[in-house]
């Protein structure tokens, strides 16, 4: 009588890992939905929104979880202020989040991270059946996207802020030419809906009301949007302070000097745009291509992944695009 050696998994079994997997997946989704409509879509108090607007967002990374929903939810938060808080990063992760103009704390943030590696890795272990390579792939893409989305998302309200800044500087000088002072102009930008320069006018209007110093507010704005133009004019603020002259005609002088600038950044963008496309792609493509063959052909790729010989070649082509990155991005990296 022939014995059957490594026999199939019965079908029961094969269904029940299925839907425990499909189950998981539904509930970390559903957790995601529920941090995602919670941050951008529920409606807030005018007094909830300005109070929150000026409160720091790097502490209460664990207690403000369990105020915010109960059950798993609240559960799962928890710990993910435990993990954020153990990192040491949880100012860090503020300030970015702070800088991108999202409303998510620290540990929603993490959360999310962690939904999404979560979510990867089971999706790759059911595609490749390989759970070394679900695990290695499913937290180097779901961060390494995260990081980047963040970091556009900060980059395009930094931007926006420095394309605003020489329009408000203008109103900034008509308002002086009138009699207005330099709050005063600020509470008349603050008041505009314009996004995000309205915000953070409005911001460091509250702070002049607490005690802070014009200059110093606005030198935090410029910290926080990481806009030299605007240190510029607080250091003009703080030399018509001590020795006087017309601030109106300096800020003008300095609009104008802003949108040349402005101007001569964006022809230099256009022109170096197809050196810019070209370094995206050649980075890339190596990547693209060893994870299409890791995901559909990982048994044609399992040679550089076993041997010796196959693993050195792989870190040396990984050293060699990083190098290759670096350079290309130093030969279209122009200064205006």
């Amino acid at each position: 009588m022939v014995s059957r050696v490594g026999a199939a998994p019965p079908a029961d079994a094969v269904d029940f890992s299925l839907g425990a997997l499909l189950g998981l997946c539904f509930v970390v989704i559903a957790v995601a939905v529920y941090l995602l409509a919670d941050a951008f879509f529920t409606p807030r108090s005018d007094i909830t929104h300005r109070i929150e607007e000026h409160r720091p967002r790097g502490r209460g990374g664990g207690a403000g979880a369990g105020g915010r929903a109960g059950g798993l939810l609240g559960a799962l938060l928890e710990l993910s202020g435990r993990v954020v808080r153990a990192s040491g990063r949880t100012e860090k992760i503020a300030a970015r989040l702070d800088e991108a103009g999202w409303a998510l704390a620290p540990h929603e943030w993490g959360l999310l991270r962690g939904v999404a590696c979560l979510l990867v890795i089971v999706g790759l272990w059911l595609a490749t059946g390989s759970l070394p390579v679900a695990l290695l792939l499913g937290l180097a893409l779901p961060l390494g996207v995260a990081r980047a989305v963040l970091g556009g998302a900060r980059d395009r309200r930094v931007q926006a802020f420095a394309d605003q800044l020489p329009d408000a500087l203008a109103m900034i000088a008509g308002s002086l030419r009138s009699g207005f002072t330099v709050s005063q102009s600020l509470e008349r930008l603050g008041a505009q809906e314009t996004q995000p320069l309205g915000v953070e006018m409005a911001r460091a209007l509250a702070q002049t009301k607490i005690g802070v110093s014009v200059e110093d507010a606005l030198d935090q704005v410029a910290d926080r949007m990481d806009c030299p133009d605007l240190r510029w004019v607080v250091m003009t603020i703080r030399i018509q302070r001590e020795v006087g002259g017309n601030l109106a005609d300096v800020i003008e002088t300095t609009m104008e000097t802003m949108r040349e600038r402005s101007r001569l950044r964006r022809h230099i963008r256009a022109l170096s745009a197809e050196g810019r496309l070209s370094a995206q792609v050649l980075i890339a493509l190596p990547i693209l291509l060893a994870a299409g063959l890791l995901i559909f052909r990982a048994d044609y790729l399992a040679p550089m992944l076993e041997s010796p010989l196959g693993v050195l070649l792989l870190v040396f082509g990984a050293g060699s695009v990083a190098v290759g990155w670096f350079w290309i991005s130093r030969m279209i990296r122009i200064e205006a």
